[in-house]
């Protein structure tokens, strides 16, 4: 059976043999090379994620954007509110995830030593403590890095809809209330 024909296989047919793909590759290896996968392709993504903000927000080319919007009074407020609460969000999410981590590495057994498999593998350690807590500091790390980033994307995203929304809602009073739904260029360059 051609899997790339699309005249032969459905979609669920072909689901159904990603899934199955996916049950022998959890069989022949082990669920830690996962684990580790997934950990690894998250901090990747932290890492572009921070740097990218990281860079605007060094070489100025953010400000200089925030700085070429102009808001009306309603939107400043309204941004106002939603920067309040995307930040209260974005740091009682850092928060409970420095919780969850803290507790996971230090008082679970040992059950997030997988964390610390190149320190294990090659280094015979009686006490790992001190791996735990730079791994631990290392991880509060990657969770600002994730969460903020995000959170300030989300931001800008949302205040740019509700501008937008604005100027729609503008645009159609002033429509409706001009003879022949027509706009003279002074209304339009203002």
């Amino acid at each position: 059976m051609n899997y790339l024909s699309s005249a032969e296989g459905s979609s669920s047919n072909l689901q159904l043999d990603l899934f199955q793909v996916f049950i022998i590759l959890i069989s022949l290896f082990p669920y830690a090379f996962f684990f580790k996968f997934s950990i690894l392709s998250w901090m990747i993504l932290c890492s572009v994620s921070q740097s990218t903000y990281f860079s605007i927000s060094y070489s100025g080319s953010l400000d200089r954007m925030l700085d070429r919007i102009k808001l009306s009074d309603a939107c400043a407020k309204y941004s106002r509110k939603i920067v309040i609460i995307y930040t209260s969000v974005a740091w009682a999410m850092v928060l409970v995830i420095v919780a969850f981590m803290l507790y996971s590495m230090f008082f679970t057994g040992g059950n997030m030593d997988i964390w610390l498999a190149p320190i294990t593998t090659h280094v015979d350690l009686s006490d790992l403590l001190i791996p735990r807590i730079l791994m631990y500091l290392f991880s509060v790390y990657h969770a600002a890095a994730w969460i903020f980033p995000h959170a300030m994307s989300f931001m800008l995203a949302n205040i740019f809809t509700h501008q937008y929304k604005v100027l729609s809602r503008r645009l159609d009073t002033m429509l409706a209330d001009s003879d022949e739904r027509r706009l003279s260029d002074s209304d339009i360059a203002t």
